[in-house]
């Protein structure tokens, strides 16, 4: 198979099990909300909060692990790969054999550590047990899944993701049906749709990676120094986003109140939804990024990163876009019960991110397969550290509020992902530092075509209930997919795709 016609299929799957995904996230957000309601809802996404506190830790042996797994392999050392496989595994055994104290002092103690209304308490601890357990299981399988991507095969990884939500949907529903609801069945679910994932992962690593042993006798101290040398920089890294954004929740737990916590969740909820989309997609290039490093094709590289950089704006402008201009009469009909004016307002300010991260998410892999982690890690640490502070002056001297926890990191991350990341990125591939503006550039440009389009489409569009809401969301990313297309594309961009897409029908037509 060639590599187009892989990517076309990595990239199709992707985006299938994505809109799939996105749906069921947004279906059941609404859901929850209704059913046990907003303060309960933001418990899940602090849940998720601290486990991501937990991966500053985990984060320096795993993130690094399948970098050097896949140089290995297609270098044909295989009993190097086999060494890091299993000295991966071993240390996050170790690793949840450490956490597990930490954890369980965490759970007897939550109500005296964040603020919880009392006929809650119980319910919240059994959902921190649940996503904590599910995270340790997460954990002990993570390593299996660089079979999919060591292969560039990563469909197989969308479609398992497709199915874990849709069995994690099902759960919820009918636990929710069934007996009296609660909160901690979502962390219930989220063990078995995880558990599920990794499962497969397992299989897959046996099917593709024949070659892989799992053998104690194979672990390296070695190895491991090897994957912390690099990998503690992303966990420095993973610090100052924590720092820059991760804080949002708990702040407003405690500075503000639970409820207000809870908005702050549905707010960041459809953002979350779009930076996997954005992650998803910019993996799906990292295999061939990784093939061209390795061959020491520079060329290559560039250019698959500003096709990547491109394809994963789509998925940044065109929600960006949208939520300035529809976002209030979208939060109306999603979460009725909340206030549209803060959750449209939030939106914006958590959408800033998303549309930076559209075009600049991509740049981040080149810090990963140049293995030159440190700049960006101090950067973010750095950025990470001034946005707390400013959220705890705003808060201390003026009535901002909400307002000021979550808008400080977005336009900290603004200049941060505009200004320094790109050049940051050059500098590992050693090209000039202008390389990425241009297509930063154009991307600006489409953007504002797009949000002037939608201003326009606006004024003939009355958004008063469900069906109107889906058909101004079809019909505002068919004008950015056009939009995009004839401004952020090239030529040459638009007649590869041409090419894939044709030569595929021809494949099609041919069976």
């Amino acid at each position: 198979m060639t590599k187009s016609k892989q990517l076309f299929i990595n990239l199709s799957t992707t985006l299938v099990g994505l809109v799939i995904n996105t749906l069921i996230s947004f279906g059941l957000s609404k859901y929850i909300v209704a059913t046990i309601g907003e303060e309960a809802y933001g418990f899940v996404s602090l849940a998720n909060s601290f486990i991501m506190y937990a991966t500053i830790l985990t984060v320096a042996v795993n993130s690094m692990a399948s970098r050097f797994i896949t140089l290995s392999m297609q270098r044909g050392e295989i009993e190097t790969a086999n060494k890091y496989f299993s000295s991966v595994l071993i240390s996050n055994a170790v690793i949840i054999g450490v956490l597990i104290v930490p954890a369980t002092v965490l759970i007897a103690w939550l109500e005296n550590i964040i603020n919880i209304s009392s006929e809650l308490v119980t319910d919240v601890k059994l959902l921190f047990f649940f996503i904590i357990l599910n995270f340790f299981v997460s954990l002990i399988g993570g390593v299996f899944s660089v079979a999919t991507y060591c292969t560039n095969k990563l469909h197989l990884t969308s479609l398992r993701t497709m199915e874990s939500n849709v069995i994690k949907a099902l759960v919820i529903v009918s636990l929710f049906v069934l007996f009296k609801p609660a909160v901690f069945y979502i962390g219930v679910a989220t063990l078995i749709s995880g558990s599920y994932v990794v499962l497969f992962n397992m299989r897959y690593t046996k099917q593709l990676l024949p070659d892989i042993k799992i053998k104690s006798r194979n672990f390296e101290l070695n190895k491991i120094k090897i994957l912390l040398s690099s990998g503690v920089w992303n966990s420095i890294t993973n610090l100052g986003n924590v720092l820059s954004d991760g804080l949002d929740l708990i702040i407003s737990n405690l500075a503000v109140n639970p409820a207000t916590m809870g908005i702050v969740a549905l707010a960041k909820t459809p953002g979350n939804v779009i930076n996997t989309v954005m992650s998803s997609i910019s993996n799906v290039f990292q295999p061939q990024i990784i093939s061209f490093y390795s061959q020491n094709d520079i060329d290559g590289v560039l250019a698959e990163t500003k096709q990547s950089m491109k394809i994963t704006g789509v998925f940044g402008n065109i929600p960006f876009a949208y939520i300035v201009v529809f976002g209030y009469a979208f939060g109306r009909i999603w979460v009725p019960e909340v206030d549209a004016v803060l959750l449209h307002r939030l939106l914006i300010l958590t959408f800033l991110n998303i549309f930076c991260g559209g075009v600049i998410s991509s740049l981040y892999n080149v810090f990963t397969i140049t293995n030159r982690v440190k700049g960006n890690a101090i950067l973010n640490v750095g950025s990470g550290f001034l946005s707390t502070v400013l959220v705890f002056l705003l808060i201390s001297v003026t009535n901002l509020g909400v307002y000021a926890i979550v808008g400080v990191s977005a336009f900290v991350g603004l200049l941060k992902g505009f200004l320094v990341i790109p050049v940051l990125a050059a500098r590992c591939l050693k090209v000039p530092n202008k390389t990425f503006f241009g297509v930063i550039i154009k991307y600006f440009f489409s953007t504002a075509i797009l949000v002037a389009i939608l201003y326009a489409l606006k004024c003939f569009m009355v958004i008063d209930g469900w069906i109107p809401l889906i058909i101004s969301v079809l019909v505002s990313g068919i004008l950015g997919v056009l939009v995009d297309y004839f401004v952020l594309f090239s030529g040459s961009d638009r007649k590869r795709f041409m090419y894939i897409f044709i030569s595929k029908f021809k494949e099609k037509g041919n069976e």
